[in-house]
C-alpha cells in the first residue's frame, strides 16, 4: 500500500480509479479502501485529491502554466471540476492562490518575470 500511495504521489495524473487499483491487488474496493486508510492514513480518494491539490499549490506558484494547464497535468478532465475542488479545499480559487502567492514573493525570484530594470 505505501509503494502504491508513493507512485499516487509521484504521478498524481496517471492514478486509476479506486475500483481499478483494488482489482489490480485482487481486492473488493471496499476492502481496498480500508486497508488503504489503514495503513496511509486518509481514504484513497482524500489522499488522491490532497497530493494533487498540494501540487497544484507549487504550480500556481510559478506563472509557467495556465489554470487548465495545470488541471490537465494533474489529471483533471475539466478545469471548472478542478477549481471548484481547489476552493472547496483550500478556501480560495486557484487564481486568487496564484495572486496571493505571488504577492509574497520577491519580483525577481518569480518563474517567468522579469526584473525591471
Amino acid at each position: 500500500m505505501m509503494k502504491l500511495a508513493l507512485g499516487i504521489g509521484s504521478s498524481p495524473n496517471m492514478v486509476a480509479p479506486v475500483k481499478k487499483m483494488a482489482d489490480t491487488l485482487g481486492y473488493r474496493p471496499a476492502y481496498f479502501s480500508r486497508v488503504f486508510k489503514r495503513v496511509v492514513g486518509e481514504a484513497p480518494r482524500d489522499f488522491i485529491v490532497r497530493v494533487r491539490l498540494e501540487r497544484a499549490q507549487r504550480l500556481l506558484t510559478k506563472r509557467l502554466l495556465t489554470i487548465k494547464k495545470i488541471a490537465e497535468r494533474l489529471g483533471y478532465r475539466n478545469a471548472y471540476f478542478f477549481s471548484h475542488q481547489f476552493k472547496a479545499k483550500v478556501g480560495l480559487s486557484p487564481s486568487a492562490y496564484r495572486r496571493a502567492a505571488l504577492r509574497k514573493v520577491p519580483a525577481s525570484s518569480r518563474a517567468g518575470t522579469r526584473k525591471k530594470v
